[in-house]
C-alpha cells in the first residue's frame, strides 16, 4: 500500500493497520528472540505467538456487530474517559498491554464511540423531524434502538412524549452565564421540530446565521441524544 492509499483510508482502518502489522512484528520478533539467545523457538507453543487463533485480541472485537449491540447496554455512550480494562476481557487485556498497545486501542475506541454518537445523533435527528407522527414514531429506528439496546420499549405516544421531554430538558442546562445559549438551542429545536420552519427562516428570526444555526442544533440534538441514553 503506497502512501496515498494511506492517506485516504479512514483513521479508524489506519489502527487497525497499526495493530495488525504491530501483531506480525511481534511473531516474527519471537523466534528471532530465539536465535539470538540461542535457544529452540520450538520451545514456544504455537498458541502463545501473537496472530495464532488463541491469543488474538482483534480490533474486530470492538468493531463487531455483537459488540455494537450490546456494551451501550452498560457504557455509557457519550463518556469522557474509556477504560480499556472495562471494554475487552481480561485475557485481551492483558495481550493488549504486552503489546504495547494500550494507546492505539484508546484511540481506536474513542473513534469508536464518536461514530456510534453520530449514529444515534442521526437516529435521533430523523425522529425529530416525524415528531408530531406517532404512527411513524412507533415504527422508527429510535424505537428499535431504544428497545433493542436500552430495553426500553415504547409506543408512538410514548416516545412522542420523551421526546418533549428532551427538547424542554436543554433548558437545564443553562446557568446565569450561560441561559440564552441554551435558550437559543432549545429555540431551534422548537421552531425547526415544533413549528416547521426553514433553516434560513429560523436564523433570520433568531438573529442568527445558517452557520451559526447548524452549529447550535447539532449541540442541541447531541444534547436530546444524551438525555435518551440517560433514561437506561
Amino acid at each position: 500500500m503506497d502512501a496515498h492509499q494511506l492517506k485516504s483510508l479512514p483513521k479508524t482502518e489506519l489502527i487497525k493497520l497499526i495493530f495488525q502489522y504491530r501483531k506480525q512484528l511481534q511473531a516474527l520478533q519471537t523466534p528471532s528472540e530465539h536465535v539470538k539467545n540461542g535457544t529452540d523457538a520450538s520451545e514456544t507453543s504455537p498458541a502463545s505467538l501473537p496472530g495464532t487463533k488463541r491469543s488474538q485480541c482483534p480490533v474486530d472485537f470492538l468493531l463487531s456487530r455483537q459488540y455494537q449491540v450490546h456494551k451501550a447496554a452498560w457504557v455509557n455512550i457519550y463518556v469522557d474517559q474509556i477504560n480499556i480494562d472495562d471494554l475487552f476481557p481480561p485475557r485481551c487485556v492483558e495481550k493488549i498491554k504486552e503489546m504495547s498497545l494500550q494507546e492505539d486501542l484508546e484511540q481506536l475506541t474513542q473513534l469508536f464511540f464518536i461514530r456510534q454518537q453520530q449514529k444515534i445523533e442521526k437516529i435521533v435527528r430523523n425522529a425529530l423531524r416525524y415528531l408530531d407522527n406517532t404512527r411513524y414514531l412507533e415504527r422508527s429506528a429510535l424505537a428499535k434502538l431504544m428497545a433493542e439496546t436500552w430495553q426500553i420499549y415504547l409506543d408512538g405516544s410514548s416516545l412522542q412524549q420523551i421526546l418533549t421531554q428532551a427538547i424542554e430538558s436543554v433548558k437545564l442546562f443553562a446557568d446565569q452565564a450561560t441561559w440564552s445559549r441554551w435558550q437559543l438551542r432549545h429555540d431551534i429545536l422548537t421552531l425547526t421540530y415544533y413549528e416547521k420552519m426553514n433553516p434560513s427562516n429560523i436564523a433570520l428570526r433568531l438573529s442568527i446565521s445558517e452557520r451559526q444555526y447548524y452549529r447550535e442544533l447539532r449541540v442541541a440534538i447531541h444534547t436530546v441524544a444524551q438525555y435518551l441514553v440517560d433514561l437506561h
